[in-house]
């Protein structure tokens, strides 16, 4: 059987519309802190009924890994 090699050229270049290239990214283009800490007081005050249960939930998580972890140290005490 003959040795068969594969063709080995470079991909022919593209030109930006068959591509579909994105716009560069500026900085403007990105969110700064303040932007960040503006979008999270809206989500807090657009749902305080749901911080208020993620709270909750939450402290009751960690109370309840404490306790857990008290009982276990009693226990083996």
């Amino acid at each position: 059987m003959p040795n068969r090699r594969r063709a080995t050229s470079a991909p022919a270049p593209v030109s930006d519309g068959d591509r579909g290239a994105a716009p560069a990214i500026t900085r403007a283009d990105r969110f700064s802190v303040q932007d960040l800490i503006v979008e999270a007081g809206y989500g807090i005050g657009a749902r305080p009924t749901r911080l208020i249960m993620t709270a909750l939930g939450t402290t009751i998580g960690i109370a309840s890994l404490v306790v857990t972890i008290g009982f276990a140290q009693t226990a083996a005490g």
